[in-house]
């Protein structure tokens, strides 16, 4: 393995000269700006890796079928000579069950592999830091103030390593292929993306439709436990032949071709099968009784709504009866209602329970009660709407949209509100805390997942503000990228403009942190009228206040920096 280059990326303009506004003036932060006793550090050391190394989740027990696919993925890695990474993709609709195949085949080929990492790659914005993640996994010495430099360092070590390495880029829905290019590795390894994306240029495809009849009768035989358990003990006839594939089993007759004309009626689709499944074996129903049952409940929603395509129609239906039940648990909804605003995978379980004063008190009182808080998890489990593992918590994105989806507009925008609160106070980052880097990037996919409910709900409020700004401010300062962060702090100024008004003392915090952004891009004459803003604001309203005298520094310095360019 290549030993990692300790020396530190010089840039020309280094993020820890560069003075800006922080905190929410009403709360009576104050603004900074000097340089005295700043810290500036500019690489972190980490502990060298011990191989071989992964961040597998572990392996799905009830995983099943899709042998062609995980035989195809495995003949393109293993037949390619190329001298270049080999990358596949695996393609298909939401709900096929994209993620577990690229994980099945990840643990199927252990042994194969030194390095096996998983990667986000849901929000472009956050995939330097998983990059970064892994950088620190493998001991590198990377810059903290740049982003581009320590993903360029990760890569790197990639390109010339010698390990037999594999990358799963997971749920790379919303990236495009060129935004993710810059992120993928060179060298000897074999990279699988997971997408509901089917181009993807330089990348074999592995296409992943729904389950075959055989893939879904395998699915419910060892979902359902048929060979040991049975349903049998929900069915009174008796057994009569042989089980699926042959097998014997308590499943009868009757039973078995209920079994496939639900799996049919559901349209094969793995994650409708799973709640099927979660619901037959916690209710004690069979499948003649679930379809039923599940009709019944379509035309019910489609009597009041035309119906979407067959594939939304299937999981909304299905999901709608997993709902009814969870709701019968106290609480279960509203921590239901939480997780679809925040983002799907890894929710910490702890950044609910931590900050439950933050919340509704429909779900603040039962986080409070230990065991009104395992029920409420429970039901949540029992029928699939969310697995947890390891103190995190992960919920389908499909189940986020359709449960928001059936939201009253008045409860949308609760739990919009809801999700803003708790990331304004679990927010960890402290530009001068190292330890806060890395719990601020385990919840960055949360933080900007609460932006966007908030603005699709509308929410113009101060406390949208302070969340887009410290959006802006952590891209800023980590990533050194002034493109990524301004589109977050130009938001925060315009909902605070709007909830204060155009002269209100807050809003200079806004104009600041913009101006110092267009400083650090160069573009120093767009910077000027922010800063001459910031300052005109906050000389009229509070003219002795410390902020005035850390504004009217910012502007001066800026003066300088254009009298010295002229």
């Amino acid at each position: 393995m290549p030993e990692p280059d300790s020396a530190p990326r010089q840039k020309q303009e280094n993020i820890n000269d560069i003075y800006r506004i922080k905190g929410d003036y009403a709360a009576g932060d104050k603004i900074t700006g000097d340089k005295v006793g700043r810290d500036k550090i500019s690489v972190h050391h980490y502990p060298p890796p011990e191989f071989p190394l992964d961040n597998l989740p572990p392996p799905n027990p009830n995983f099943t079928g899709r042998l062609e696919q995980l035989t195809a993925i495995q003949k393109a890695f293993q037949s390619s000579q190329a001298a270049i990474a080999i990358t596949q993709t695996i393609a298909g609709l939401g709900g096929v069950g994209k993620t577990q195949l690229a994980l099945a085949y990840a643990h199927d080929q252990r042994d194969a592999y030194d390095l096996i990492w998983r990667l986000h790659a849901n929000d472009p914005a956050a995939l330097d830091g998983e990059l970064r993640l892994l950088g620190m996994a493998l001991g590198l010495a990377l810059p903290l103030d740049d982003a581009q430099a320590a993903r360029t360092k990760v890569l790197s070590w990639l390109n010339g390593s010698d390990k037999r390495w594999l990358l799963i880029y997971d749920n790379a829905d919303e990236i495009t292929p060129q935004d993710l290019r810059p992120c993928l590795p060179g060298g000897q390894g074999h990279v699988l993306i997971t997408s509901r994306r089917p181009h993807w240029s330089q990348a074999q495809t592995v296409r992943l439709g729904v389950f075959t009849a055989e893939e879904a009768a395998a699915f419910w035989r060892k979902r359902l436990e048929i060979g040991r358990l049975g349903i049998g003990r929900t069915c009174p006839e008796p057994v009569e032949g042989s089980g699926i594939d042959g097998a014997e089993s308590p499943i009868s007759n009757r039973q078995s071709p209920a079994l496939a004309e639900l799996a049919a009626e559901l349209g094969y689709l793995p994650l409708a099968l799973e709640h099927a499944a979660a619901y037959m074996e916690t209710r004690g129903k069979s499948a003649a009784a679930y379809r039923r049952l599940y009709r019944e409940r379509r035309r019910e929603l489609w009597a009041r709504a035309e119906p979407p395509d067959d594939y939304h129609a299937t999981i909304t239906t299905t999901w709608q009866i997993a709902f009814d039940h969870a709701r019968q648990t106290p609480g279960a909804a509203a921590l239901l209602n939480l997780c679809c605003f925040l983002a799907p995978d890894d929710i910490p379980l702890g950044l609910i329970t931590e900050h439950a004063a933050a919340l509704p008190p429909e779900l603040a009182a039962v986080l409070a009660d230990e065991l009104a808080r395992d029920d409420a998890l429970a039901a949540l489990q029992t029928y699939s709407l969310v697995t947890r593992t390891d103190g995190t918590l992960n919920i389908h994105r499909l189940v986020q949209t359709v449960a928001r989806d059936q939201m009253p507009p008045e409860t949308a925008h609760t739990w919009a509100e809801a999700a803003v609160n708790l990331l304004k106070v679990a927010w960890p980052f402290d530009e001068h805390d190292l330890a806060t880097w890395l719990a601020s990037a385990r919840l960055l996919p949360h933080l900007l997942a609460a932006i966007a409910v908030a603005g699709q709900q509308n929410l113009e409020t101060t406390d949208a503000a302070l969340l887009n700004g410290k959006a802006g401010f952590y891209f800023l300062y980590t990533a050194s990228e002034p493109a990524v962060a301004r589109p977050y702090l130009e938001r925060a100024l315009t909902i605070r403009e709007k909830a204060l008004g155009p002269d209100h003392p807050s809003v200079a915090r806004d104009l600041n942190n913009l101006g110092t952004l267009l400083q650090a891009a160069g573009d120093l004459a767009a910077a000027r009228p922010f800063l001459e803003r910031a300052l005109a604001i906050l000389e009229a309203a509070v003219p002795n206040h410390p902020n005035t005298a850390a504004a009217r520094r910012n502007l001066d310095r800026l003066l300088a920096e254009m009298a010295n360019d002229s």
